[in-house]
């Protein structure tokens, strides 16, 4: 991430945070101006849902779960190549319309992955299983 950084010249824009509490995550992820998710494995995609539900634009790679989770309400590039991401950050940083847009989207794509939403669909497989 680092190199990105430096290859787009914003070394002194971005800053690189550790030790980051659960607690402080909706604050960070609310006052950016997009998260940028560009793992070549993902598991779940947490940061992605958060990040949408907190109403921000997320840009992820084409990589793992993430095109799964973030659906139409994010941009992708491949995990492998600096200039897809530097081009999509372009994009994005360029557009208010597409930045309204993801944000609206991902606000809309966030829902789905509510706790209620998650125990109905862990319902109804479990019923199919016993009905199996």
């Amino acid at each position: 991430m680092k190199s990105y950084a430096s290859k787009l010249k914003l070394q002194s824009a971005v800053f690189w945070l550790k030790g980051v509490t659960d607690l402080f995550l909706p604050t960070l992820y609310s006052g950016a101006v997009m998260a940028i998710l560009p793992p070549s494995e993902e598991g779940l995609g947490l940061a992605v849902i958060e990040s949408m539900a907190c109403g921000t634009p997320v840009i992820c790679s084409a990589a793992g779960s993430l095109p799964e989770v973030a659906g139409d309400a994010s941009p992708y590039f491949s995990p492998y190549s600096s200039d897809q991401l530097s081009d999509t950050i372009e994009r994005l940083m360029d557009s208010t319309s597409e930045q309204e847009r993801l944000t609206s989207a991902g606000l809309k794509r966030a829902r789905r992955y509510s706790q209620d939403n998650s125990a109905l669909l862990q319902a109804a497989i479990i019923r199919k299983l016993l009905a199996a």
